[in-house]
């Protein structure tokens, strides 16, 4: 039985990001509420950790853009020869007649990894931000409390 890959929009989707702090209270750090998916299932990182998994996948990213844009430079290849045998390598190799060959195939695959890449580094990116408005959220409520003469 073949099952196809998941559209890059929707690979993570019933998992979460739960961000949390190691230098937080309690001596465990605390996790923000509510990160990991609907499902209870997810990832549980440090900030740190999620920075650095964030860097790398924009780094991954980066590289997987400029094999795509070489990749697409295979399937305008033209055949060295003007015979048969080149002129029929060159369409299962370059595409050609509705075929895209297998340079066109491998530039499909590339976009589709670019676009999980992508997926893993929005997710990344919103998990960090809530937990930052949550740790800016605590900041202000602090900042108030010690201006307001009452105690944290």
């Amino acid at each position: 039985m073949v099952q196809s890959a998941p559209e890059p929009g929707n690979w993570l989707d019933g998992l979460g990001f739960d961000i949390w702090d190691p230098t937080g209270g309690g001596g465990g750090g605390g996790a923000a509420p509510g990160g990991l998916g609907p499902s209870g299932q997810g990832f549980s990182l440090s900030r740190d950790e999620a920075m650095s998994m964030l860097n790398q996948a924009k780094g991954i990213r980066a590289d997987l853009w400029a094999m795509i844009k070489e990749a697409e430079q295979l399937t305008k290849m033209k055949p060295p020869a003007d015979e048969p045998a080149s002129k029929a390598f060159n369409v299962l190799a370059a595409g050609g007649g509705g075929n895209p060959g297998a340079f066109g195939y491998g530039v499909g695959h590339i976009k589709r990894e670019h676009g999980y890449v992508d997926e893993l580094i929005t997710r990344l990116e919103d998990a960090l931000h809530l937990a930052q408005s949550s740790d800016e959220s605590a900041a202000t409520d602090m900042n108030k409390t010690a201006s307001s003469g009452g105690y944290a």
